[in-house]
């Protein structure tokens, strides 16, 4: 074994485990990362559809009150 074969096969070595020990952390940290982003924007999603039904029950509410104040006009008339 020659020394620069030596010197080559350890730079490869170094240059693995640094990358490794880069990596790893960084692989983690991403997965936690994604992991928060994936709950906030369920939880922002629920919010949307919560808030978007809220909105609807009152439009619906607003509608059958107009119903139930005409209701006795209609009866009135028809006398």
């Amino acid at each position: 074994m020659s020394w620069s074969n030596f010197k080559s096969k350890l730079l490869l070595q170094y240059i693995w485990s640094y990358l490794l020990i880069f990596l790893i952390p960084l692989i983690i940290l991403t997965f936690f990362i994604y992991h928060n982003a994936v709950q906030n924007l369920r939880a922002e999603i629920e919010h949307s559809f919560v808030n978007q039904l809220n909105q609807v029950k009152h439009n619906i509410d607003a509608r059958m009150t107009e119903l139930r104040e005409l209701q006795p006009g209609w009866l009135t008339m028809n006398d």
